[in-house]
């Protein structure tokens, strides 16, 4: 069966203390999955990166794109928000310094530049973090066992139609009309570390995404690319083929709950109790489609 989804992934070095060898040997997994994967890197990792994917037999569905750091599309925005998170950084973590948290909207541009140049020639795209299938999250192992390399394939040939990705919580309109109350403390929305769009779908919303990421970041705020959903989900419902989960659960529950089923059952509970009825049965009825 053909592959009909072209993920993109990426590696930057958010500090000068990275150490690469151990980040590399957390990739491997991801970089070993055989569905068709573009790799955003700088030059000095490209034979590392796309070493891994020729000793794997994967080099005909892998393709490199070389852009240093300082050339990304979201580095011009640097000093505005070093500048931003010297005023308000409420949400500080060493793990989330200016570097990542631009990489982070990169995503964006990544798979925006991924669509205009579609070498694979495929319907869809999709984002997967490099580390992906390295994350033990809340000491679930389902990233770590090699079904998930099956799950990946079948998702690679049968993917949803529009932008689907997984939501992790509940918010309303009201949660971020006050931008600086928002961002006071980090909201988990979605989990941006996969999903897939379909194509037309996919250069509509993306481009809204990246509107929304600069204008958060000149009005003095932001916190990697999730929080920026929120807006984008409320104003574009119909474009969004929505399932729920944990982060741990992104590839299992694409299509429908599968597991954490507990942890899903709180989120509609909680959808319920606001008043988005409407909501959560629109998003069910995608899981039985």
């Amino acid at each position: 069966m053909a592959d009909k989804t072209t993920f993109v992934t990426c590696f930057y070095a958010c500090s000068p203390d990275t150490d690469v060898s151990v980040y590399f040997r957390n990739c491997m997994r991801t970089l070993a999955a055989p569905v068709p994967l573009i790799i955003y890197c700088e030059q000095k990792h490209e034979e590392l990166f796309f070493g891994l994917r020729k000793l794997c037999g994967l080099e005909h569905i892998t393709k490199m794109r070389i852009v240093p750091l300082t050339e990304l599309f979201f580095y011009q925005f640097k000093d505005m928000v070093d500048s931003n998170r010297h005023a308000f950084w409420p949400t500080r973590d060493a793990r989330t310094n200016s570097i990542n948290h631009l990489i982070m909207l990169s995503k964006f541009q990544f798979i925006k530049e991924t669509m205009e140049t579609n070498p694979f020639q495929t319907t869809h795209v999709g984002w997967i973090d490099i580390n992906l299938f390295s994350k033990i999250c809340n000491n679930s192992l389902n990233y770590m066992k090699n079904d998930v390399y099956d799950m990946l394939q079948n998702i690679s040939h049968n993917p949803k139609p529009k932008f689907s990705i997984q939501l992790l919580n509940c918010w309303k309109r009201e949660d971020y009309s006050d931008l600086k109350k928002f961002y006071s403390s980090y909201k988990w929305i979605v989990a941006g570390c996969f999903w897939t769009t379909d194509l037309e779908t996919g250069k509509d919303i993306i481009e809204k995404l990246i509107g929304k990421s600069i204008e958060i970041t000149n009005l003095g705020f932001g916190h990697a690319d999730e929080m920026i959903y929120a807006p984008i989900i409320d104003e574009n419902f119909d474009s969004f083929n929505l399932s729920i989960g944990d982060y741990q659960d992104t590839i299992h529950n694409y299509y429908k709950p599968a597991i954490n089923i507990n942890y899903i059952n709180k989120i509609i509970y909680t959808h319920l109790m606001r008043g988005h009825k409407e909501r959560i049965e629109r998003i069910m009825k995608n899981w039985t489609a």
